[in-house]
């Protein structure tokens, strides 16, 4: 099944009307169909990106306070929205993936936490993730890149 990686920079367009806001709108309709994943960071400069927007007069106080409650909602407090830690060994990681994908460091570390995420849920259910996720997993490094994960990042 596909999993939806999202970055900050297509994340706002949920929140924030720019160009890509309609592609992101129908994706969101059709969730849970598609498991979508984030990280942290990624739903923290989505937050970020919004109070800019306020700070610039752009968005108005009410506006703003409403993208920030639906932000919280539909990814932090979504049992159906993932959200990944991306930690040092995943910068690591995401070398190989960016010397065999070329992406950038940011989207390459994404990606090997969530491959990382994914073969310690799919593949190993009687571990839990933080346990999995140790530098010191033998398994660490050894999964191959998943062809239905992708990003939206340029919409």
């Amino acid at each position: 099944m596909p999993q939806l990686l999202w970055d900050a920079s297509a994340l706002i367009k949920r929140y924030y009307t720019e160009q890509g806001i309609e592609t992101v709108n129908a994706i969101f309709s059709i969730s849970p169909s598609f498991p979508m994943t984030a990280t942290f960071l990624g739903y923290a400069e989505t937050a970020v990106v919004l109070r800019r927007r306020l700070n610039q007069g752009v968005l108005t106080s009410v506006a703003f306070h409403q993208a920030r409650l639906n932000l919280r909602q539909e990814v932090l407090i979504n049992p159906d929205f993932d959200l990944l830690t991306v930690d040092d060994a995943d910068i690591l990681d995401g070398i190989a993936l960016n010397d065999r994908h070329n992406l950038n460091a940011s989207d390459a570390a994404i990606l090997a936490a969530q491959v990382a995420g994914q073969a310690a849920s799919s593949y190993l259910p009687e571990f839990g993730r933080s346990q999995f996720r140790g530098s010191s997993s033998p398994l660490r490094g050894s999964w191959s890149l998943y062809p239905c994960a992708f990003f939206i990042t340029a919409l």
